[in-house]
């Protein structure tokens, strides 16, 4: 027990735990800041700050990392000591944000973004095509058969 008390280790991460904390509590005034701010943009402009949903995710990624230190779940150090959390995937290299789905769509598995257009005209093309039928047969059996008097 008198080692785990003398740890250098334990100590560091004691004082990283305090400067975690006041930098979460900073970010999360922030975040309450640009959360009331989005509202009052979609009140007056019926649309959120596009500049604001980035720093917005910036921060709730951030927030995130540094729980998982403070809670023992990672040893990884966040930022400033660490590296700012990373963009999401589908976020563009400049910082935009990726145009929104609509409810219950599912991305294309391609990549590639298809038009309501090309979709529909895609799906009337296929649907009015003709389906390919089988010659007519005589009802009494097979057309040009053996005895061309029925099943044998």
């Amino acid at each position: 027990m008198k080692e785990h008390l003398l740890d250098k280790g334990t100590w560091l991460r004691g004082l990283l735990m305090l400067l975690y904390g006041l930098l979460y509590a900073v970010a999360e005034v922030v975040l309450a800041a640009v959360a009331l701010f989005q509202f009052g943009a979609k009140l007056l402009t019926g649309k959120p700050n596009e500049r604001l949903l980035g720093l917005g995710e910036s921060l709730s990624r951030y927030a995130y990392q540094v729980w998982r230190f403070l809670s023992f779940n990672t040893e990884e150090r966040p930022y400033p000591l660490g590296p700012w959390p990373p963009a999401p995937p589908w976020e563009a290299p400049e910082g935009r944000r990726a145009p929104a789905r609509r409810k219950g769509a599912a991305p294309a598995a391609s990549g590639r973004k298809r038009t309501a257009k090309k979709t529909t005209a895609r799906r009337r093309r296929t649907s009015q095509a003709p389906e390919p039928q089988a010659p007519a047969q005589p009802e009494g059996g097979e057309a040009g058969g053996a005895g061309g008097t029925g099943p044998a």
